[in-house]
């Protein structure tokens, strides 16, 4: 009996030391707007969120988005699983989205991402 107690204790340690615990998620980033600037250019501009993190910017053609998984680092061209291109990831409050197709209809989300990769 002492050496499946012992066991237990030990898958029970185990099972705690593999918990991940809730991680508080970064505030969006605000004020995403985008202008047509060319038949082929849409200049998107953003605001950072308070804490000042990194901004990933996606983008889709049916505005279908996934979610980016945290402790993934993303670059452009990447897919978001379940939806999304990247189009651009870091800190500057502006891009131009170029090279597109003449009416044709982009949507965009912008997410925040901290130094732990947390979007």
């Amino acid at each position: 009996m002492k050496k499946i107690t012992s066991l237990l204790i030990l898958m029970m340690a185990i099972a705690i030391s593999g918990f991940v615990s809730a991680q508080t998620l970064p505030d969006p980033p605000t004020s995403l707007s985008g202008v047509a600037t060319h038949p082929t250019i849409i200049e998107l501009d953003w605001e950072q969120n308070a804490d000042g993190n990194d901004v990933l910017l996606v983008y889709s053609e049916n505005n279908t988005f996934g979610t980016p998984l945290n402790s993934i680092s993303y670059s452009a061209g990447d897919e978001i699983n379940g939806g999304g291109t990247v189009l651009y990831v870091g800190s500057d409050l502006t891009f131009d989205h170029v090279d597109l197709t003449p009416m044709q209809t982009y949507y965009y989300n912008a997410y925040s991402v901290d130094a732990d990769v947390v979007y």
